[in-house]
């Protein structure tokens, strides 16, 4: 019975036929005047994170080649993205976007601290690489990690793989609960995020804009909380 349900929730997660939200249906019916004072809103905010960023993260921001940091992760998903692992404790999942110019964020984010952190003390974990919304849902649903880790760009509401490829995390519910969620993304705006769905706590979580250092340094900072 348990295998029936999880196959229907990873038909349902692919083909996104959970109704929409209060907060997905807010946004298909924003008018022109709304889109715009979002824009303004989102300039001024934007602005506001860009001078406290460069005020706390000055010294790492012109110690660290950011080109650098990407590749090194991108080097550490395609190393270890097809190595299977049934009883992972942690997953990651990978969010691609579609513009080039982004995905440089996503893969310098700190994936390659966090799998080296897993790889050298012997934790079982699978990356999921993902190009697809369909790809994003089904490996939520496929997954039994306690763990989950989601690295890309997005809001407080979803993940987006860039123009049409916005996943809204009201379409994971049914998903197996989860111990600990780390949110690798922006969670600016407004909606349920996903621990509020699938967890009883936060995880690691802050709202609002995040850069790559400021990623990196929660990342770190988390290790060093579980250290072994």
């Amino acid at each position: 019975m348990e295998e029936r349900k999880r196959k229907m929730n990873e038909i349902e997660y692919s083909n996104g036929i959970f109704d929409e939200c209060p907060e997905c249906k807010k946004r298909a019916n924003r008018t022109l005047i709304d889109k715009i004072k979002h824009g303004f809103s989102y300039l001024s905010l934007y602005i506001y994170h860009d001078i406290n960023f460069i005020t706390h993260f000055k010294l790492k921001f012109f110690k660290q080649n950011p080109d650098l940091l990407a590749k090194n992760g991108k080097a550490c998903i395609e190393k270890y993205e097809k190595r299977e692992c049934p009883n992972e404790e942690h997953a990651i999942i990978i969010i691609n976007h579609k513009k080039p110019s982004k995905i440089g964020y996503v893969f310098a984010s700190g994936v390659d601290l966090l799998v080296n952190y897993f790889d050298s003390n012997s934790i079982k974990f699978k990356i999921y690489n993902c190009y697809t919304p369909e790809c994003f849902y089904t490996s939520i649903a496929k997954s039994k990690a306690q763990n989950l880790w989601i690295f890309g760009h997005g809001d407080r509401h979803g993940i987006s793989f860039g123009k049409d490829g916005y996943c809204p995390f009201c379409k994971i519910v049914g998903a197996s609960r989860k111990s600990f969620i780390g949110q690798i993304h922006c969670c600016h705006n407004t909606g349920k995020t996903v621990w509020e769905y699938l967890s009883d706590k936060p995880g690691l979580f802050s709202e609002g804009f995040h850069e790559i250092y400021q990623n990196r340094e929660d990342i770190e900072k988390w290790i060093k909380e579980n250290k072994i």
